[in-house]
């Protein structure tokens, strides 16, 4: 992985710095007080559940949509140095670390602490922190972006669309339909049960995307079936 090689460079309280490459920004913060936040950096820098090496082509334009800690923009930030990337994350304790990240310290990279959705207006948060996810409701206090409007204005040939968004992707995915520019590849986990995670899959099939599965887990006491697909349309 990016960082088997590298090494811890400075601490500071609970957070360590971890280089990811040469240059003395290209390192990420993982606090050592938060097991989720452990557990997100071993699957996305350790265990490398975003194989950009597989994308055949040099992305022009990156989304990142359920930006967590910034773990997956730091890992395409450093394998893409010139490449924008738009991040958007819902939760304040996660948006703010990932701004905190010293690799994302960048006018290339547009954080937004919006949930991504099928309208723009404003959401609630179902939970905090990692696996919060999105619904509507009378007390929504979250901004949330019509994200198939902002790709249908932005996105280019050769974009790259990471998608991590806890169930609500079954919303937010089908209006994607149409509107993809080849080449383009998708990285998607899915946390949908009784079959919607298929239906979601059918949408990209429609449009000709390719898709494979890369991993699917439980966790104990949880009756869904997580699933990680890479997805290309060439």
């Amino acid at each position: 992985g990016a960082v088997r090689t590298r090494t811890i460079t400075r601490r500071n309280g609970n957070k360590l710095e971890v280089s990811l490459g040469p240059q003395q920004d290209e390192c990420v913060s993982v606090d050592l007080g938060s097991q989720p936040e452990i557990d997100v950096f071993g699957e996305v820098l350790i265990d490398r559940n975003y194989q950009l090496e597989r994308l055949g082509f040099v992305p022009a334009l990156i989304a990142d949509c359920g930006a967590n800690i910034g773990f997956f923009s730091s890992l395409a930030r450093l394998r893409f140095p010139q490449i924008p990337i738009f991040a958007w994350e819902p939760d304040e304790k996660n948006f703010r670390r990932a701004s905190e990240q010293p690799i994302l310290r960048s006018e290339s990279i547009k954080l937004h602490m919006a949930a991504v959705s099928d309208r723009n207006g404003v959401v609630d948060l179902t939970g905090s922190g990692h696996g919060c996810t999105v619904h509507r409701s009378d007390d929504a206090q979250v901004s949330c972006i019509d994200f198939a409007a902002w790709w249908r204005e932005h996105s280019v040939p050769g974009s790259l669309l990471k998608m991590d968004i806890e169930g609500h992707e079954t919303s937010v995915l089908p209006a994607l339909k149409g509107s993809w520019k080849a080449p383009c590849a998708v990285f998607l986990e899915t946390h949908a049960a009784s079959g919607k995670d298929e239906d979601v899959l059918a949408v990209l099939e429609s449009d000709g995307f390719r898709i494979e599965l890369l991993r699917q887990h439980s966790l104990p006491g949880d009756e869904r079936v997580f699933k990680e697909y890479f997805a290309t349309l060439s």
